[in-house]
């Protein structure tokens, strides 16, 4: 089932054992294999679900349409690094450009030797790389696309002795239009919203589009569940109120009132990088958010003692 919020007249109750915010690389991934396994999910998507028919090619009007702040999120420093994001289904995997690279060997045996995670070397992950690289149809770019200046640059990279290789890419049926950063028009690229998010709402998962998420409830230290607001076309708020219950998941720009029963910062799955960085006042450095985001968690950064400075 797909709810497009916009079209939503009146509050919203739903129970599950799941919710997760965000329908990106991570959150459409988590809903389509818990509700494979059964488990009862909602997936909640600030943005609108959007397809090739809607994919214009028109950088400008793309641009406003996928893109969260209009593409200009950006980390500030010396220089400012831009960070796209998207703000639709299937988030930044629908403007990407499709490259699908498997974790390296140096960072997976730097999470283990220095951090302790086990069962994440590459022996261990491989089984998961194939499944997931099966279910997208990544491959390197084929000649029929590759294109007369990756040929040239090619070849001569061989003359020199250097190694290389061409890009994989999660795509079917790929064109070469070369507009991957403004949404395939051909859907041809196999991000989230023509993949894992149809796969998770064949499998019973319940999808609401156009859902901000403002606060996460706690309980004992627990998430328990959600509230949002549906927007409407022009993502303004309706003040329509959607809770759902949930024990885990959590993906995207969502911080809201994520505190322990102590009033610090509790460890948030997947916090986009923007403008600001949150710093508790032992020092903790809790999140990178937009200047947006950060006006409205004004009343949360004061109630936890909170500052904000330039990041």
């Amino acid at each position: 089932m797909t709810v497009d919020g916009a079209s939503v007249a009146h509050d919203v109750h739903e129970l599950a054992d799941v919710v997760v915010i965000g329908s990106g690389a991570g959150g459409a991934v988590v809903a389509r294999e818990l509700a494979a396994r059964g488990r009862d999910v909602v997936l909640v998507e600030d943005g609108s679900f959007l397809t090739g028919k809607d994919f214009t090619g028109d950088p400008r009007s793309m641009i406003d349409l996928l893109y969260r702040n209009r593409g200009l999120t950006g980390a500030l420093g010396r220089p400012t690094i831009p960070i796209p994001l998207g703000c639709c289904v299937g988030g930044t995997t629908t403007i990407n450009s499709g490259t699908c690279y498997r974790a390296p060997d140096y960072v997976l045996d730097e999470w283990v030797g220095r951090y302790g995670v086990r069962g994440v070397d590459e022996a261990a992950l491989r089984p998961y790389f194939e499944r997931v690289e099966a279910e997208l149809g990544v491959r390197p770019v084929p000649d029929a696309i590759y294109g007369r200046n990756s040929q040239l640059f090619e070849r001569g990279a061989e003359r020199l002795g250097y190694a290389g290789a061409r890009i994989p890419r999660n795509e079917r049926g790929c064109l070469g239009t070369g507009v991957c950063a403004i949404g395939c028009p051909q859907d041809a690229k196999q991000a989230m919203h023509v993949s894992y998010v149809p796969r998770a709402v064949s499998a019973g998962a319940r999808l609401y589009t156009r859902c901000r998420v403002g606060r996460v409830l706690l309980s004992a230290g627990r998430a328990i569940g959600v509230i949002g607001r549906f927007t409407d076309a022009t993502a303004h708020d309706t003040n329509k109120h959607e809770p759902q219950t949930a024990g885990q998941g959590q993906t995207g720009d969502c911080l809201g009132d994520i505190l322990d029963n102590h009033g610090h910062f509790q460890q948030a799955y997947g916090l986009a990088p923007g403008e600001w960085v949150l710093i508790r006042p032992d020092g903790y450095i809790g999140a990178l958010v937009t200047t947006a985001d950060l006006a409205a968690l004004g009343d949360y950064l004061d109630d936890v003692g909170a500052r904000a400075t330039r990041a």
